[in-house]
């Protein structure tokens, strides 16, 4: 090992924020549909923090972008999200 996480803890924490930035705006619970996940850089230690942006928002699903970065606000990872809303 390089003294680094595997790829899908990273996406764990991605798949998360979109998740709780939905349930935030919508009140609703979800679940993901799709994620798809390009890792653009790797991560290392340090603090990290999530953007996320609402792509579109129906009554039932919503598609999401969200960005991984590091604490020099260097993008690491994006990812797009497909969420089934609950009502």
């Amino acid at each position: 090992m390089n003294g680094s996480l595997h790829g899908g803890i990273y996406s764990v924490l991605l798949d998360t924020q979109m998740g709780m930035a939905l349930r935030l705006k919508t009140e609703n619970n979800s679940a993901t549909i799709n994620l798809n996940v390009s890792f653009l850089k790797a991560v290392k230690k340090g603090m990290l923090r999530s953007d996320v942006k609402f792509l579109s928002l129906g009554k039932s699903t919503a598609v999401l972008k969200g960005t991984l970065r590091d604490g020099m606000m260097n993008s690491l990872q994006n990812g797009i999200g497909t969420f089934r809303v609950f009502n």
